[in-house]
């Protein structure tokens, strides 16, 4: 059995680490917040880890949704900050439901 990670995987992986070390200044302050940190909202904005949530038809990284790399990318943030790894996550929940069962025009916004 293979184990090990295929690049992409490792791209992930390496790309939510950068983005959790970006935040580490204010991960603290941020996992103690009942409201959400701007400056927690905004690198994962420009991240670009979003990107994971949806297919690439519609504007997302890869082909179809990857729970692999999704997860890779979840267990970087959450090392760093719960309320970073929340945000992330709540990205999926909408635009997963969407991809399965959404009308066209729902997919495409």
């Amino acid at each position: 059995m293979h184990f090990e990670l295929d690049d992409k995987y490792l791209e992930v992986r390496a790309q939510a680490r950068a983005f959790a070390d970006a935040i580490e200044d204010i991960a603290a302050e941020a996992d103690e917040m009942s409201e959400v940190h701007p400056g927690v909202l905004g690198a994962l904005r420009d991240s670009g880890l979003s990107g994971l949530m949806v297919p690439a038809e519609y504007g997302g990284r890869f082909e179809r949704v990857d729970p692999l790399a999704i997860c890779l990318a979840r267990e970087a943030i959450m090392a760093t900050s719960a309320h970073a790894d929340s945000l992330f996550a709540l990205q999926g929940i909408g635009s997963f439901a969407i991809t399965l069962a959404g009308s066209e025009e729902q997919r495409r916004r």
